[in-house]
């Protein structure tokens, strides 16, 4: 597993926030036999005059989506459109 913290400091004397931290772990999950590496969980938590916060957040269910495609200009029936083939514009008469 990775964990990234990340914490505030030098945060100015007369700012209501006196503390915010945060913390993001990381580890490899497996979609479709093949393994990335992706956020499992994330806290932060911040103390604001008197209120501290605590949010915490789960990632799951990832899913892997893709799609295939392709251009073939095998059939010499259609032929790809150039700019020397395309009509030259004719500028319109000015009045």
């Amino acid at each position: 597993m990775t964990r990234i913290t990340l914490e505030a400091d030098d945060i100015p004397a007369g700012s209501p926030v006196h503390r915010a931290k945060e913390r993001l772990d990381y580890d490899f999950v497996k979609i479709s036999d093949q393994e990335f590496l992706l956020p499992l969980t994330a806290e932060f938590r911040s103390f604001v005059d008197t209120t501290a916060t605590k949010n915490n957040v789960e990632f799951r269910n990832y899913r892997k989506f893709s799609a295939d495609t392709s251009v073939n200009f095998d059939d010499p029936e259609v032929q790809p459109l150039l700019n020397e083939d395309k009509p030259k514009e004719q500028a319109s008469p000015k009045q």
